[in-house]
């Protein structure tokens, strides 16, 4: 009879205190858990709320302004409209037959910048990709170093690990002792998976491994400096060619000024370049 209501308390009982006891505690962690995304969310929430505040103003503030300015805006872009129309046709009626050959040169000008971005968009792939190679070098080198260092430290690293062995015996040890061969099991299978994990090489592979990490290690190396070397090079072709398209995009207007200004004299019919007799 003792031992039946010795039973109803034991530790793994989920009727014991024990069990309701780990239950609550899983029931309070989540709980913070719950109330932490909650506050992050309210959090998250106030802020929007602030920043709808400000566009609702913007909102009021733009539109009394606009409504102000609109008729004169307006205007302006009636009376620009009318003004491009009556110049449009007197600038294309003095220049008689020269339109066309400022047409064929501003065209030739804007097919340049478009050659020109194409350039730079290439220059810019270029310079991405060597960026990538780099990463990727530099990973490699991290990852083989990694490998080299563990080799060269292989002594104090299998020293450590048969500290965590020897530990896991002692635990074996001691469940013995508690005569609990169930505990001893789970232990069993702890030292197993972390004897598996101490390979100790003979001196002569750990020579042939060494050797084998450090000439892995140089290529890689190796590598990267040359894939660093590239991307100096792509970056500074990238920079050259930005530099040659903001130039020839941004002065346009100002290229295009001098390459037609021998069509600003135009003779009349009578071959007079200002008209008079």
């Amino acid at each position: 009879m003792q031992e039946q209501r010795e039973s109803h308390n034991k530790p793994g009982d989920e009727s014991s205190p024990e069990a309701r006891l780990k239950e609550l505690q899983r029931d309070l962690s989540k709980n913070d858990s719950d109330l932490q995304k909650l506050t992050t969310a309210k959090q998250a929430l106030s802020t929007d709320i602030d920043a709808l505040k400000q566009i609702v103003v913007d909102f009021g503030t733009t539109k009394t302004d606009y409504d102000k300015a609109y008729p004169a805006l307006a205007k302006h872009r009636s009376d620009s409209e009318s003004y491009e129309r009556t110049k449009s046709a007197m600038i294309i009626c003095a220049l008689k037959h020269n339109k066309e050959k400022i047409d064929e040169i501003i065209a030739h000008y804007d097919h340049k910048t478009h050659r020109l971005w194409e350039q730079l968009e290439q220059c810019r792939a270029a310079d991405a990709e060597a960026a990538a190679q780099v990463d990727h070098a530099t990973k490699e080198v991290q990852l083989l170093q990694q490998r080299y260092d563990d080799l060269k430290n292989i002594v104090k690293l299998l020293t450590d690990k048969f500290k965590a062995l020897d530990a896991i015996k002692q635990a074996i040890d001691a469940a013995n002792t508690n005569n609990t061969p169930a505990d001893m099991y789970v232990y069993m299978g702890d030292f197993h998976k972390a004897l598996a994990d101490c390979h100790v090489p003979t001196p002569e592979h750990l020579d042939h491994k060494l050797l084998e990490a450090w000439r892995l290690l140089d290529e890689a190396k190796t590598l990267l400096r040359n894939c660093e070397a590239r991307k100096q090079d792509t970056a500074a072709a990238l920079s050259a060619a930005q530099t040659h398209y903001d130039d020839h995009k941004n002065n346009r207007t100002a290229n295009l000024l001098k390459q037609v200004a021998r069509y600003n004299n135009v003779p009349d019919d009578d071959g007079d370049p200002n008209g008079e007799e």
